[in-house]
């Protein structure tokens, strides 16, 4: 069966060749045939150190969910929402100390109708991608300049010389061509990877962030629905890791271009499904979060040794031991700063992990774990479970 969906993919790949000569092709198959939502995550298996840093809590810096998050010069930049809506911008310092915030809707000079996503360029300038608009605020804020664009953004990312590439929604005015590039002064240059008509759903119908990933000078790409991670160089979108759900592989046969969201969803869902909900790439780890409706699971690829660690929940045998953190989609960790993976989590399951382990312990035990986790145990007592998420800063092992 395997043999048969990669002979399917080079095929698939091989028909959408032009006139121009082709690079070379050659990707790595990950396979998820023995995968468990029964399964569980030992903190230990893939994590050297966390560092704990609580997101201070003030009338301006309120977060519902965190969408983004970039690191840069000691400073943490993060696009948080309310659910899909009230998308703003909120900066933190390396002790999580709230220091500004854009969020400045409106139809002026200087604002926008919506945020779709923002980049941050070698200046700390801060892209804001709107509807129709490129955004540009310098990196405290102040209102730089703003330029039309005929995309309706979903997605920006950085690359080199402050140029950047664009995912964008209304794949049938831009000919069917899902990227863009966009030259520092925001003017698009080219638009590619030219997608077949009942592929365009997928990007026009589904939402999700983090659809591209830096790692070392390498670029990648994937989107909502689709098994395969691309690597991008240049012009060029070529498959660079192919996720094999084997028989839980999304039948997309049924679906034409005409379908809406929920026309795909009914048709995919004859049977049961798994998907890429995201991906994060180190120098050494294939970071996954695969799911369907009903399960999630994070799974860690190790490049070495081809060796598989995951679960649909996480057991912390490093500080509050035995504590378990459920995987929801809603709480999984997708952002990375180098081989650093910033995991962004709701105090109370902190709090319930402090309570319930201190609560185990005799008061010498207790004590003991006070002095070897002096700056923790500070921090689990200034908290509050109405307070902002906290950001575990994991060093992943090499």
């Amino acid at each position: 069966m395997r043999i048969f969906l990669l002979l399917v993919l080079c095929l698939i790949i091989s028909s959408c060749s032009t006139k121009k000569k082709q690079p070379e092709m050659s990707f790595s198959v990950i396979s998820m045939e023995n995968i468990s939502f029964k399964s569980k995550l030992i903190f230990s298996e893939f994590v050297e150190h966390i560092e704990v840093i609580p997101l201070e809590t003030t009338s301006e810096s309120l977060i519902g969910e965190i969408k983004r998050i970039i690191h840069r010069n000691g400073r943490y930049y993060m696009l948080v929402t309310n659910g899909y809506s009230n998308a703003r911008v909120l900066v933190f310092d390396d002790l999580g100390k709230f220091l500004l915030k854009i969020d400045k809707v409106g139809q002026g000079r200087g604002e926008y109708l919506d945020m779709a996503d923002f980049a941050l360029t070698s200046n700390a300038e801060i892209k804001i991608a709107a509807y129709k608009k490129i955004v540009t605020y310098d990196s405290i804020g102040n209102y730089v300049r703003e330029n039309p664009i005929n995309n309706y953004a979903r997605e920006i990312h950085l690359m080199s010389n402050d140029k950047y590439i664009m995912s964008h929604f209304d794949l049938q005015a831009h000919h069917n061509k899902a990227l863009c590039l966009i030259d520092a002064k925001d003017d698009v240059l080219t638009e590619f990877f030219k997608l077949p008509s009942n592929e365009m759903g997928k990007l026009e119908s589904f939402l999700r962030l983090n659809t591209f990933v830096s790692s070392g000078k390498n670029l990648y790409f994937n989107y909502p629905l689709c098994d395969t991670i691309f690597s991008i160089k240049g012009r060029d979108v070529l498959p660079a890791y192919y996720v094999d759900f084997g028989t839980k592989k999304i039948d997309y046969s049924l679906v034409e271009a005409k379908d809406d969201a929920l026309g795909i969803l009914n048709k995919i869902s004859s049977k049961e499904y798994l998907e890429i909900l995201g991906f994060q790439i180190c120098s050494d780890f294939l970071c996954l979060e695969i799911g369907n409706n009903e399960n999630d699971a994070f799974l860690a690829f190790c490049f070495k040794d081809n060796r598989m660690v995951g679960g649909h929940y996480v057991v912390d045998d490093m500080f509050f031991k035995n504590n378990y953190i459920s995987l929801k989609y809603k709480y999984m960790p997708r952002n990375m700063d180098g081989d650093y993976l910033l995991w962004p989590l709701p105090a109370f399951f902190l709090l319930n992990g402090y309570k319930q382990y201190k609560a185990h312990l005799s008061s010498d035990e207790w004590k003991l774990f006070c002095e070897k986790n002096r700056k923790l145990v500070e921090i689990c007592e200034s908290l509050s479970e109405e307070d902002n998420p906290v950001l575990l800063r994991i060093k992943v092992k090499k």
